[in-house]
C-alpha cells in the first residue's frame, strides 16, 4: 500500500485542527510542533482547502481550521485530497511491469482497492481522534 508521508503530514496536521475547535492554526507552527518542512505543510494544506477540508484565513488570527466537523470528514477524501492516484499502483495499471491488457492480478488488486476504499469511506477524523 503506498499511502505517501504527506497524507500522514495530512492526518497530524488535521488532528491538531481538530483539537482546536473554531480556532485558526498557522500550518508553519503545526509542522513546527511535529517536525515537518514547513512549506510541505503549507502545500498539504492548501490541497486540504481545495478540497473543502479546511477553510483558511489571511492575517495575524489567520491559519486553518476544519471546514467541516470530524465527522463529517473520512479518511478517503483527505487522501484523495492530498495523493490522487489509486493507493495500489497496479489497479490503475501504471505499474510498468503490470500492463492492464495482460495482468492477471488486476482484478485482484482492483478488489482490494474497492475493499480499501469502503474501509476509508467509513472511517471519519472522529473515529482517529477517538
Amino acid at each position: 500500500m503506498l499511502i505517501k508521508k504527506e497524507t500522514e503530514y495530512a492526518m497530524l496536521g488535521l488532528i491538531e485542527l481538530s483539537k482546536s475547535g473554531e480556532n485558526f492554526r498557522d500550518a508553519k507552527v503545526l509542522a513546527r510542533e511535529r517536525s515537518i518542512s514547513e512549506s510541505l505543510m503549507a502545500k498539504i494544506f492548501q490541497r486540504l482547502a481545495s478540497a473543502g477540508i479546511v477553510e483558511s484565513r489571511l492575517g495575524p488570527n489567520g491559519g486553518f481550521r476544519l471546514s467541516r466537523d470530524p465527522s463529517e470528514i473520512n479518511l478517503l477524501e483527505v487522501l484523495r485530497a492530498v495523493q490522487p492516484a489509486n493507493i495500489i499502483k497496479c489497479a490503475d495499471g501504471r505499474a510498468p511491469y503490470c500492463p492492464k491488457e495482460t495482468c492477471l492480478f488486476r482484478q485482484t488488486v482492483g478488489k482490494i482497492e474497492v475493499f480499501i476504499d469502503e474501509f476509508l469511506t467509513n472511517t471519519t477524523l472522529t473515529e482517529i481522534i477517538n
